[in-house]
């Protein structure tokens, strides 16, 4: 790209929950702190970079009539929209690129906070639940708000996995990592809530304990919601034990800016609780993405740069499963279905 991003606006974006969606309506508002900014970032933005966002196919099916000519006003959309996908892909790929050279004898963003300095962390860079107060969309302490840390492009990717952890009751047995850019002052950060809710219906857990062999399967992914190239699944028998381990993983144009969702639960046959959950991220190389992609999860190993999102290690009843884990993976329609739908046959009894 000839153009390059102001560290205002990034800073500004990188920390707001309200998402990229917002550019729009700083674009138009001459009174907003960061409007002249984002104006002169519009303008820096080449005119053959606006005419290929103009060409884009998808574009073109939901803004642009068919055969209609584009006008300033489509083309002045064309240009905010492709800056709202730019930062988010920036804001992603610096996000990444943090965790994965964070020095392991400095903290990490954002525990340098001073509300967050007599807090201990863990090696996995996780903090506990209790040490923080809930407000139904933000984690505050000391006057300060913040985020789990975010599984996708978008701010909101894990607002409903922090709401299932409550709603679960839950909550005061979990460790979660914050995010490195999501954070701010308790009295000017938003609170962001949103309607779409998480359904869960339970598996079929007598099929699951009568496991002899490991059970599996994979899903490609939609363009138009997961951006995922593939998400597997596998269910493995160890004993008394089932362990489950389900990852979406990222297409190779996104291998920069998106991670894979990694999720890896333990069920206990005898107690019929889980007894172990944590969800990650693991970050790639373009390179160990191609192998990633020419294997499944059940062979996948400890692969990429993993960093915990979070963890519980104290029994939770099994119903809560299906819920947190749809909610983790927020938006993927493939796993949502497998728990919802597309269940395991029933046994008579």
């Amino acid at each position: 790209m000839s153009f390059a991003l102001p560290q205002e606006l990034f800073e500004y974006f990188a920390a707001s929950p309200a998402g990229l969606s917002e550019a729009g309506r700083i674009a138009c508002d001459v009174n907003h702190p960061i409007h002249v900014t984002l104006e002169r970032f519009l303008g820096s933005i080449p005119d053959e970079t606006v005419d290929q966002k103009l060409e884009d196919d998808t574009f073109r099916a939901l803004y642009l009539p068919r055969h209609s000519a584009a006008t300033d006003e489509t083309r002045r959309f064309a240009r905010v929209l492709f800056a709202e996908e730019f930062l988010q892909q920036e804001i992603s790929r610096r996000r990444l690129e943090l965790i994965c050279t964070a020095q392991e004898d400095l903290r990490p963003q954002p525990y340098t906070v001073p509300a967050l300095a007599d807090l201990a962390i863990g090696d996995d860079n996780l903090v506990s639940l209790t040490d923080f107060t809930y407000d139904g969309s933000r984690l505050e302490r000391s006057e300060y708000s913040f985020l789990l840390l975010a599984t996708t492009g978008a701010p909101n990717s894990t607002y409903w996995l922090l709401l299932a952890l409550y709603q679960t009751g839950i909550a005061s047995h979990v460790r979660v990592r914050l995010d490195p850019f999501l954070f701010g002052p308790a009295a000017t950060m938003p609170a962001m809530f949103y309607r779409m809710l998480v359904h869960g219906r339970p598996l079929d857990w007598r099929r699951i304990a009568q496991l002899k062999h490991q059970e599996f399967g994979c899903w490609r992914g939609d363009t138009l919601s997961t951006r995922s190239e593939i998400t597997d699944y596998c269910w493995t028998r160890r004993d008394d034990e089932i362990h489950f381990v389900c990852e979406e993983v990222p297409k190779t144009s996104d291998v920069l800016a998106r991670p894979a969702r990694y999720l890896h639960a333990i069920y206990d046959l005898g107690t019929q609780q889980i007894t172990h959950f944590d969800g990650a991220l693991r970050i790639y190389t373009p390179e160990g993405l191609t192998v990633r992609h020419n294997q499944h999860v059940r062979n996948a190993g400890k692969a990429g740069i993993r960093e915990k999102v979070f963890r519980i290690d104290e029994p939770i009843p099994r119903e809560v499963f299906s819920v947190v884990t749809q909610a983790f993976f927020i938006w993927n329609y493939d796993v949502a279905r497998y728990f919802t739908d597309v269940l395991f046959e029933s046994i008579p009894s």
